[in-house]
């Protein structure tokens, strides 16, 4: 008997996987870029340094405020 729950849940499980799947294969992202003087604009990335004190001592990381992620893998010492 546990055998077939466990059978039926994994069945269950796997149906539902696939057709998120095949949910997301059907979005498309479109962008639209536009120029009207010809000249492309690069936009630069926003770094922001933040500061903690962990265990009596100064550390800082930078943070990309543009993409929202960490530029640094770990806190540094000052």
């Amino acid at each position: 008997m546990r055998k077939k729950i466990a059978l039926f849940l994994a069945v269950a499980l796997s149906v539902q996987i696939v057709s998120l799947d095949i949910n997301a294969a059907d979005v498309k992202v479109v962008e639209e870029v536009s120029e009207s003087s010809g000249i492309e604009v690069l936009s630069q990335d926003t770094i922001v340094t933040k500061y903690r004190l962990y265990n009596g001592k100064t550390q800082y990381r930078r943070w990309n405020a543009t993409k929202g992620c960490w530029v640094d893998p770990a806190w540094i010492y000052l």
